[in-house]
């Protein structure tokens, strides 16, 4: 993991910085990361499934108490 996040900083630089100073970040990053675990984590939104069945109870009960309302 860690050395693909290294690939894709040094494939983004390229162009930016000359030859020299890509070697140069390379060997830094290395030397940061040593001795790392780095884990990828999920912070996707999950939407529960019962939300609509919470909002069509609600719907009912509210139907319920209007038709004995009249």
């Amino acid at each position: 993991m860690i050395d693909r996040i290294i690939d894709e900083i040094l494939t983004e630089m390229q162009g930016r910085i000359t030859y020299e100073q890509l070697k140069d970040l390379e060997g830094v990053l290395v030397r940061k990361f040593h001795g790392l675990i780095v884990k990828k984590e999920c912070t996707e939104i999950a939407i529960s499934d019962d939300s609509w069945e919470k909002v069509i109870k609600r719907f009912v009960a509210t139907k319920k108490v209007g038709e004995l309302c009249r």
